[in-house]
């Protein structure tokens, strides 16, 4: 059953998804991402003063680092391939940091449209292997929320395919999976309170410009290997990216790789994030893989 507190919120979101799918002009949202994404990150300065994160460039790349924790979690912000890290995000990893006693490194990775699915992969790449000289391939989990779960997954089957070091785990948070959305989603958007397909498929096209539908840059559901690391997917069943998430562990089971999927009812799109009940048990589970060996977690799972 729903909490009244995310019943709540599930009515305004709604009413949002409406308005936005009779107002958005696809052509002049991109323009406007171009100019934002055109100037310097300003961090927010409610995020500077609660968490007073640590600015530093890994790979020539601006890193926000908070917590102290002697584990390491590299995160990968969401945001469509186009947006920056917004105030849930900085939350979250505080909330991470805080819970799991990790120090979480949160990099500022190119943004489209100035970049693209083929620069941004294996810059992320050396990103991460530069923190791996630092701290120990094996003592970091990278882990990202929607677009930035899937470019989680992406580096880590680009560190498979260049022979690289490879982190401890994967964490996943309501993943895109496919930026093309080439399989069934009329159920799911129906379900889902927040995204519209239209306008993920217009931005996971400019975010993968160049390369074929299905290159596992773009969309990582295709680029399986049993050589990868743990991964770790929580998706909610009322968001519209739920069946790539069951695909990704029926094509992973295929594959031989290491795929755990957890499903929430009733719960949207990165509800982990939320300030409800529901995303507060999620987060302990979370937070369970962070703080055990990842092999104490595998097989399909239920959030319940």
């Amino acid at each position: 059953m729903k909490s009244k507190q995310y019943a709540a919120l599930e009515a305004f979101m709604r009413k949002a998804k409406l308005f936005k799918a009779r107002t958005l002009d696809l052509d002049a949202e991109l323009e406007r991402k171009r100019k934002i994404n055109s100037h310097p990150y300003k961090l927010p300065t409610a995020v500077a003063l609660a968490l007073h994160p640590t600015k530093l460039a890994i790979a020539k790349t601006t890193c926000y680092k908070v917590g102290q924790g002697k584990r390491i979690v590299m995160y990968l912000h969401g945001g469509s391939y186009v947006d920056p890290p917004l105030i849930f995000h900085w939350r979250f990893v505080q909330q991470l940091a805080r819970e799991a006693d990790v120090t979480v490194y949160l990099p500022l990775y190119g943004r489209a449209p100035q970049h693209h699915c083929s620069r941004t992969v294996p810059h992320m790449s050396k990103l991460f292997c530069e923190l791996a000289a630092l701290h120990g391939a094996d003592n970091i989990t990278v882990m990202g929320d929607s677009a930035g779960g899937g470019l989680s997954l992406a580096l880590c089957e680009n560190l498979v395919q260049t022979n690289r070091p490879l982190p401890h785990n994967v964490i996943l948070l309501s993943p895109w999976l496919d930026v093309d959305m080439t399989g069934d989603y009329a159920e799911s958007e129906r379900l889902d309170p927040v995204l519209l397909t239209d306008e993920l498929r217009f931005f996971g096209r400019v975010y993968r410009k160049q390369l074929p539908i299905g290159h596992y840059m773009a969309s990582p559901l295709f680029g399986l290997t049993d050589k990868l690391p743990p991964v770790y997917v929580f998706a909610g069943e009322s968001e519209i990216f739920l069946p790539d998430c069951v695909k990704l562990k029926q094509l992973a089971d295929q594959a031989g790789a290491d795929v755990t999927l957890y499903t929430y009812p009733d719960m949207p799109h990165v509800f982990v994030m939320y300030p409800i009940p529901e995303a507060k048990q999620a987060r302990q589970t979370v937070v369970s893989i962070l703080n055990a060996p990842p092999q104490t977690a595998s097989g399909a799972k239920r959030g319940e």
